[in-house]
């Protein structure tokens, strides 16, 4: 298990990469910059010009669908608080919809970069899978598969803390500064 600072990137050329959700968000959905989505973003223009291979999976895919959903969803019920509207309910609206094919449309382009690891667990694998500890399940299935193919984790989600999988963070909580 190695932790690996964003500025250690180029020490990591034979590496291929995982992208988790959180760090997808900040490089095709970000709403603000600040140092998670500048650090990612770097990390990526050099990934891209250095024609280093890249991965997510269909988890990282749902969730990413599902956050920005949850993120329209919650930001419309800031803007109309007395809007008597459930998540299930507004993916059904005209707003909805739109957002749901913004959405596609993002993983449209992230796919042109960004390729897609198919691999599918089976029962064994699930199995392993099933052990109360503070991971929830998507994150085991992305650990398991970058331990299975060697990825790099790119991620900012601190609940991979103590995860065997190598990991590429620019949140000092999951990679200190005094492991450089």
């Amino acid at each position: 298990m190695q932790r690996y600072d964003t500025y250690r990137l180029g020490e990591l050329t034979d590496k291929s990469f995982f992208f988790d959700t959180n760090v997808l968000l900040d490089l095709f959905y970000t709403q603000k910059a600040d140092w998670s989505s500048i650090a990612y973003s770097k990390v990526y223009k050099y990934l891209v010009n250095r024609q280093i291979r890249m991965y997510i999976d269909n988890t990282v895919l749902s969730e990413f669908i599902n956050r920005i959903l949850r993120i329209e969803y919650n930001l419309m019920q800031s803007m109309s608080p007395n809007a008597d509207v459930t998540f299930k309910m507004y993916r059904n609206t005209i707003d909805g919809q739109d957002k749901v094919k913004e959405s596609y449309d993002l993983v449209n382009v992230i796919l042109k970069c960004v390729s897609l690891d198919g691999e599918v667990l089976n029962p064994k694998d699930v199995l392993e899978l099933l052990v109360v500890d503070e991971i929830d399940y998507n994150d085991k299935i992305i650990e398991h598969l970058c331990l299975k193919k060697g990825y790099v984790l790119v991620t900012n989600d601190v609940d991979f803390i103590h995860s065997q999988a190598d990991i590429l963070s620019a949140n000092h909580n999951l990679c200190p500064p005094d492991r450089l």
